[in-house]
């Protein structure tokens, strides 16, 4: 795999059915700010260049979408879900209770998100 596919369409993110990860998780505010993240980062890492294309990416990105270029899908976070216990039913719990954290926008819910994600960890050591 090149750099170019591990910037554009890496396997991690490119796993779900009809959709990538970033049709799941992207709003206009996540992609005006994601950026920042790889350019605050790329001076101090080994691979500098490959966090200047990601910030990119999602700079063209956000760029199309206000274009009229991409839409935006509707994405069933059940679905997503279901694809993801296929995988790993301890994250995907955790991805559940982050959907409805973002749902509901209520302290107690990212709680329940805290607890699954920890849930996971502990299956893993």
């Amino acid at each position: 795999m090149t750099d170019q596919d591990l910037v554009n369409h890496p396997p991690h993110y490119s796993w779900l059915k009809g959709c990538e990860v970033i049709d799941v998780i992207q709003t206009d505010d996540f992609l005006e700010r994601t950026p920042a993240k790889y350019l605050l980062r790329a001076p101090f890492k080994h691979m500098r260049d490959m966090d200047l294309r990601k910030a990119q990416w999602y700079v063209n990105r956000l760029l199309a979408i206000k274009r009229g270029e991409i839409t935006p899908q509707e994405i069933d976070y059940v679905e997503v879900a279901n694809q993801l216990s296929e995988h790993d039913s301890a994250v995907s719990d955790a991805f559940f209770a982050w959907t409805l954290a973002i749902k509901q926008d209520d302290y107690r819910h990212w709680e329940n998100v805290d607890d699954y994600i920890k849930r996971a960890i502990e299956l893993r050591i």
